[in-house]
């Protein structure tokens, strides 16, 4: 009886966080300047790329995201992609390798229920297997999985400031993978390696079907292309 409380609540919650995130992007758009249709430009689509990712919690912005039409995701993941591109970080070939999958997404891939599993699966495996030749396997983590670079940017400008808890978000405990899909449950994990260093490595798990409150969310996975219904286990 305790644990259905406890489970009861959290799924409560959650709502609560979606109708109240939901309500708070309403109220941005309607006082900031712009119109809706304004963010469509280059720098609407900024606005709320940064709006979305100034929320550290990722279930937040998996909210947020989720109530987007598809053209604003499509256009979200542009903005990272720019943001990527336009950083002081990448090599020329780092950088074409971002303008190639800035360039491979479209705006039909993010329409809602249209997603075929096992095509976006191996559209994913050929681009990360291409991106290992120009990065670490944990720097494409940050790249496909994450909306945000902020997480990449801190380890490329100061490695020795991650603590002993990778900066990452704490997936396994909130809707955040697609069941049937490979490509969205993961994490990173910061490994030992001498006495003096360390390093990051990505875990895979597993997806279980736990999230039926969550069943019309989208942005999980690699771009956020799929839906989310379920919980990662490690």
């Amino acid at each position: 009886m305790k644990t259905k409380i406890i489970i009861s609540l959290f799924l409560i919650s959650i709502i609560f966080v979606g109708c109240e995130k939901e309500h708070e992007l309403d109220s941005y758009i309607e006082s900031n300047p712009q119109n809706q249709s304004d963010f469509r430009s280059s720098s609407g689509n900024d606005s709320l790329y940064q709006y979305i990712t100034s929320y550290q919690d990722h279930v937040e912005q998996i909210i947020i995201f989720s109530e987007l039409a598809s053209e604003d995701r499509y256009n979200v993941w542009v903005s990272k992609f720019n943001e990527l591109i336009n950083s002081p970080h990448l090599s020329t070939a780092q950088s074409d390798f971002i303008v190639k999958l800035r360039s491979m997404i479209a705006v039909e891939m993010y329409e809602k229920g249209e997603q075929n599993l096992n095509d976006l699966d191996d559209l994913l495996n050929h681009y990360w297997s291409e991106g290992l030749e120009y990065f670490e396997e944990y720097e494409l983590y940050f790249i496909f999985m994450e909306l945000g670079n902020d997480k990449l940017f801190q380890i490329w400008d100061d490695p020795d400031s991650i603590s002993d808890d990778p900066p990452t978000s704490n997936y396994h405990n909130s809707c955040s993978c697609s069941v049937g899909s490979s490509w969205t449950c993961g994490r990173i994990t910061r490994i030992e390696v001498n006495l003096d260093g360390f390093a990051l490595e990505v875990d895979y798990g597993n997806c279980v079907a736990s999230c039926e409150v969550a069943s019309s969310w989208y942005g999980c996975g690699g771009f956020w292309l799929f839906s989310c219904d379920g919980i990662c286990e490690f």
